[in-house]
């Protein structure tokens, strides 16, 4: 009887992984480059017209990002930005939001707009976003549409909106820990662990996520679970995670919470039928609040938190606000150089991410533009 079924909620199969033996970076900008040459049209016919201009996109995005890797992290920034913003016009391109005449005669704005601030730290600086259209309707400012290609809905607000950069950086994973030490922000975008399991008559689904993070999720959440400390979890239910991801038993030590959903009875319905349904029953109560890691072949995955800004709830993603970030740190060291002085948190805070945070922006906008997600692993 097959004990447990290892359940990845996005979209409940991981990524293909390719192996390199040469930098992940590299082979991440050759997929993207493959990509966008042999990607065909939704449809079938021959590829969109715009296809053939999102290559010189491509390549300027990746001659960017290479110079900013071996640039100092105050330069890099700015460089960074560059490179995010050309993929996103690259993507939509490729997505088929902007047309051949939109990437060649339409005169693109970034979508976000900043003045001088006499604030000193960067979590405070102030930014705005605009609407994605014109008021002809017509694809107008990036940031925007970039939303709306990655969270699948429309933009809510009609006009611009005030944000500052302290707002959004919880779903900046790779700095989580130098927020929660310096600024003592609570992550809202939390890896996780899933599995679905069975006994004789039953099936439900599980999850292990970080301790403290537990009322962070269950509250969040429609279904509410079972919470369970991880020195109170039983021997079997140790026995199938050690038997589906090798954890062990000294990882349940108190560092992890269980989460366990209520069972399904299978009764008259067969095992296959009653799995299928506690799988739907957990998309829906996920809706959308689910993203990939892009490392290697790591069977977590991100528990994502809706953006609650000006009374609305917005799916959000961590490509997102790390696009946000290079914009916000990119304004900084080009126009107010004085708000990152050594020694400063804000310093701190600029080098952490242009240390960690670009090569995943990179993994993302990989999983975005290949038509199966892909991760990419390096076996050097």
């Amino acid at each position: 009887m097959e004990r447990f079924f290892e359940f990845f909620p996005y979209g409940r199969v991981y990524p293909d992984i390719f192996h390199t033996s040469g930098s992940v970076v590299h082979q991440a900008w050759e997929e993207i480059c493959l990509v966008r040459h042999r990607r065909p049209s939704p449809s079938g016919a021959p590829a969109n017209a715009a296809l053939s201009y999102t290559a010189p996109l491509v390549d300027q995005a990746r001659s960017y990002f290479l110079t900013a890797v071996g640039s100092e992290w105050r330069s890099a920034g700015v460089v960074y930005y560059y490179s995010f913003l050309n993929l996103a016009k690259a993507l939509l391109g490729i997505k088929g939001v902007l047309t051949l005449d939109h990437l060649r005669n339409t005169p693109l704005n970034h979508g976000l707009s900043a003045v001088s601030q006499s604030s000193p730290d960067l979590m405070d600086f102030e930014f705005l976003i605009h609407p994605p259209r014109n008021a002809g309707g017509e694809p107008h400012n990036v940031f925007a549409l970039l939303y709306e290609e990655i969270a699948g809905q429309r933009w809510p607000f009609s006009s611009a909106i005030s944000v500052t950069l302290g707002q959004i950086t919880g779903y900046c994973v790779d700095i989580g820990t130098a927020l929660s030490a310096m600024y003592e922000h609570n992550p809202r975008a939390i890896p996780v662990e899933s599995l679905g399991r069975r006994d004789g008559s039953n099936v439900w689904f599980e999850m292990l996520v970080p301790s403290g993070f537990e009322a962070q999720i269950v509250g969040d959440l429609p279904l509410k679970p079972n919470v369970i400390p991880a020195q109170n979890v039983d021997t079997d239910t140790k026995s199938a995670w050690f038997t589906a991801y090798h954890i062990p038993d000294f990882a349940f030590n108190g560092d992890k919470i269980l989460l366990q959903f209520d069972k399904v009875a299978i009764d008259g319905a067969t095992y296959q039928q009653a799995k299928q349904n506690v799988m739907k029953q957990m998309d829906k109560a996920f809706n959308g609040k689910v993203e990939v890691l892009v490392y290697d072949d790591d069977h977590r995955w991100i528990y994502v938190q809706g953006w609650r800004h000006l009374g609305e709830t917005l799916p959000w993603h961590p490509l997102l606000s790390d696009y946000l970030f290079a914009f916000v740190l990119g304004t900084v060291v080009r126009y107010q150089p004085f708000l990152v002085v050594p020694g400063e948190k804000s310093f701190a805070l600029g080098e952490s991410w242009c240390r960690q945070s670009p090569i995943t922006v990179l993994r993302y906008f990989l999983m975005r533009f290949a038509d199966k997600p892909m991760r990419i692993k390096s076996v050097g």
